[in-house]
């Protein structure tokens, strides 16, 4: 019986373990001393990681922003890792992203991180759940089942390990998740199981350190693997390399995490016979009567389709989008809907990221010029970045719209006249406002970004503002405006939101969705302005 046909076992058929509560607190002080020592002792693994890799550690990978290094124990089937990477996140996003103490969780965080090598995984027992203090608080046990990296010679392995998740200040008073995974002694320890075809017991531990480091996370790892079985030595280093995707991906876990709450990614489970669709109406509206099917350019980025540069369908918003312009994840595919081995891959496009993270109301602690890259990197392996001035098109929208990337001396080459743009901008506004404690943007992390222009295409003109009092200068923004793409920054510095009128015609609103959404750019325009409309800060970018 192949793998794909036994997996994901039902959740009653999950291996259960009767413990005492003394077995856990020791195995918890064990844990706890552990992640101490690390923390605490300045010579350790966590701050002094080069200083150990000299310690008979060899170089396994060396990935962007990960690398990691592999070292035998003598007399022993056992392999020493110590990893240390840098991950696009923050730790408010990864304690709600990887907290989960439940088995459908377990199997949607698993299957997120590990992709096509995730073949299982539920929780064992719970001890102690999180806390008011502590919301990444974890004690129990967990079951996890991995795919063989060459499953016509070799079975696949699952882990039963004892599980601590918690939070702790270091020797430099920063704060630090941990989480401490380890094949315990089973000792004492009653497991109510199934035994599960081609499939061979494995033993591991892990200790995951995770601070934050600028506007990044720093995560360090020390882990012992010991895969059991016959298992030559390159295939114990290929089942190692399974460990990088794990890594990789925390940073898109909390968008994946709440694509799945909020029903995008429309995949069911056996708790649940409908998904919620998420969205405004105008996105719900373009899905259902597939009004983007026949588009020939890209909603996001404006470049036109080509074999290079091949039409997806983001899974989220149902817009034609190119692959550089949306980023790829793995889910949990419980029901086998779209996938026959309960993992997923979906694509959405840039904009419904966004859409998600304002959506949880989170302040992401990245500059723009470092949430921009984030996005490009998550698909630029797969992407054609050519981009050349016969990519653009402009004429499929009817209106003036300009690059967040655009130097204000581009502005000059649509034809538009400046001094009446500025006179009608720094018209609209009266009194000085102070940005809202809750707004959740910190104007001293807003920079202007760097990357180059969008140029516009040669022989293309804009129509001049001055016979148009009520549009706002050209501004190109990607796809639709997000909250803070729909302001328009003159270069006299003079701040302005997009109309209802052109938000109609940019988004097939509604007039009082387009009357709303205007409505909450200008909100955002007096943020960053005082009463004379002059920009006092530079504004963020798809924050």
């Amino acid at each position: 019986m192949a793998l794909t046909d036994v997996h994901p076992i039902p959740e009653e058929n999950v291996p259960r373990a009767h413990i005492s509560s003394s077995q856990i607190e020791e195995w918890r002080q064990v844990a706890h001393d552990e992640v101490l020592r690390a923390v605490k002792n300045e010579h350790s693994w966590y701050f002094d990681l080069d200083s150990k890799i000299r310690d008979g550690y060899d170089m396994i990978a060396d990935k962007h922003q990960l690398r990691a290094y592999v070292r035998d124990v003598p007399n022993a089937t056992l392999k020493n890792v110590l990893i240390r990477a840098r991950l696009d996140t923050n730790l408010d996003n990864l304690a709600y992203a990887l907290h989960c103490d439940n088995t459908l969780d377990q199997r949607r965080v698993y299957a997120h991180l590990y992709q096509d090598h995730f073949l299982d995984g539920g929780i064992v027992h719970v001890s102690e759940p999180k806390t008011e203090e502590d919301p990444f608080h974890f004690v129990g046990m967990k079951w996890s089942a991995f795919r063989s990296p060459v499953p016509s010679l070799l079975d696949s392995r699952d882990y039963i390990y004892f599980a601590y998740y918690g939070t702790v200040v270091d020797a430099q008073g920063r704060k630090v998740l941990f989480r401490f995974m380890r094949s315990m002694p089973m000792d004492g320890v009653e497991i109510e199981e199934r035994v599960l075809p081609n499939m061979v017991r494995g033993r591991m531990s892990h200790v995951h350190l995770y601070r934050q480091d600028g506007d990044r996370v720093q995560l360090s790892v020390q882990a012992m693997h010991s895969t059991e079985g016959s298992l030559p030595g390159w295939a114990v280093t290929k089942t190692l390399s399974m460990l990088w995707p794990g890594i990789v991906n925390l940073a898109t876990l909390t968008d994946a995490k709440t694509l799945t709450s909020l029903g995008m990614t429309k995949l069911r489970d056996r708790q649940s016979s409908s998904w919620a669709p998420f969205g405004d109406a105008a996105h719900t509206a373009r899905l259902s009567a597939g009004a983007d099917k026949d588009r020939g350019s890209c909603r996001v980025c404006l470049r036109r389709f080509r074999m290079t540069r091949p039409k997806r369908l983001c899974s989220g918003c149902g817009c034609q989008t190119c692959k550089s312009c949306t980023v790829r994840m793995c889910f949990f595919d419980e029901q086998k809907m779209k996938s026959a081995t309960a993992v997923a891959a979906l694509r959405f496009c840039i904009k419904c990221i966004e859409d998600v993270r304002h959506h949880r109301g989170e302040e992401l602690k990245m500059t723009p010029d470092a949430l921009y890259a984030s996005f490009r990197q998550a698909s630029s392996r797969e992407a054609n970045s050519d981009v050349n001035d016969d990519d653009l098109d402009l004429d499929d929208f009817d209106h003036d719209i300009v690059s967040p990337h655009m130097d204000t001396s581009d502005l000059d080459d649509y034809n538009v006249d400046h001094s009446s743009s500025s006179s009608t901008s720094s018209s609209t506004s009266s009194g000085r406002y102070s940005p809202p404690e809750s707004s959740g943007f910190s104007l001293s992390e807003a920079t202007r970004p760097t990357p180059p222009p969008l140029p516009l295409a040669p022989g293309r003109s804009r129509r001049s503002l001055s016979s148009t009092p009520d549009r706002t200068p050209p501004f190109r923004v990607h796809s639709a405006p997000n909250v803070l793409g729909g302001i328009h920054e003159t270069p006299e510095h003079v701040v302005k939101p997009l109309t209802a009128a052109s938000l109609r015609r940019l988004n097939s609103l509604s007039a009082q969705e387009a009357k709303d959404l205007e409505a909450t750019f200008r909100e955002r325009v007096k943020q960053y302005t005082g009463g004379d409309n002059q920009l006092r800060s530079p504004l963020p970018l798809h924050r």
